[in-house]
């Protein structure tokens, strides 16, 4: 039932846990640590709880208080998904579990069948499954391949998502451009350059941090070799 550590996959690390403990207070500190946690995710959705994921399946008929019938049985799938390896992301585990006195660590297959073994449907559900996190990507991806929708406010998250790292691009470049406007270099030995030291830079990106910068020192940009 042991779990792998978080800090061993920089994948994990870079969806909005940076600041994530190396062990989790017990008793009340461990709860308010997960409450801030919980009430982080609401606002940058990178990470989504099971016990969620549970909820907006039991309200799947229209039902303002989650069916709990149909909460139980998706906690169950879920449970049988990650016995299955459905949450593994290039052979290992994606799934996070916080639990208050434990370090924070991704747990699998070999976990969710130790817990299984341990007792009822309602335990594991309440004591277990409850405390399982999994990246928004993953958790929508297992939504669509049962054919239920996503609550809407997941989808509102990554168009913010996508909008936000497009800003971080170009506010990333111009910065890079700052330093290197003295340097003589034509537009387009800058762009070879820019691609070499920001991976995943995109020539819109760069057009639009190259007229910010060398508009405002020569008058006008030169005209865009790429």
């Amino acid at each position: 039932m042991g779990s792998d550590n978080i800090f061993a996959d920089m994948k994990l690390n870079e969806d909005g846990l940076r600041d994530l403990p190396r062990y989790l207070g017990k008793g009340a500190r461990g709860r308010r640590w997960l409450a801030a946690f919980a009430a982080r995710q609401e606002r940058e959705r990178r990470w989504v709880s099971f016990a969620e994921i549970a909820d907006w399946c039991g309200r799947a008929d229209g039902n303002i208080v989650p069916d709990a019938a149909l909460r139980r049985a998706t906690f169950a799938t879920l449970a049988g998904a990650l016995g299955a390896g459905e949450f593994e992301w290039r052979g290992r585990p994606v799934v996070l579990l916080l639990c208050p006195g434990l370090a924070p660590g991704r747990v699998g297959r070999r976990w969710i069948a130790g817990v299984v073994a341990l007792g009822s449907d309602v335990d594991i559900a309440e004591h277990y499954l409850a405390l399982c996190w999994l990246p928004l990507d993953h958790a929508c991806a297992w939504l669509r391949r049962r054919r239920v929708a996503a609550p809407p406010e997941w989808r509102a998250a990554r168009a913010a998502d996508a909008r936000m790292a497009a800003a971080c691009g170009l506010e990333r470049c111009a910065a890079w451009l700052r330093q290197r406007q003295d340097c003589g270099l034509k537009r387009e030995a800058l762009w070879q350059e820019a691609r070499a030291a920001l991976p995943g830079l995109s020539t819109r990106d760069f057009d639009g941090a190259y007229r910010v910068i060398f508009r405002r020192k020569r008058g006008r940009p030169r005209k865009s070799a790429i």
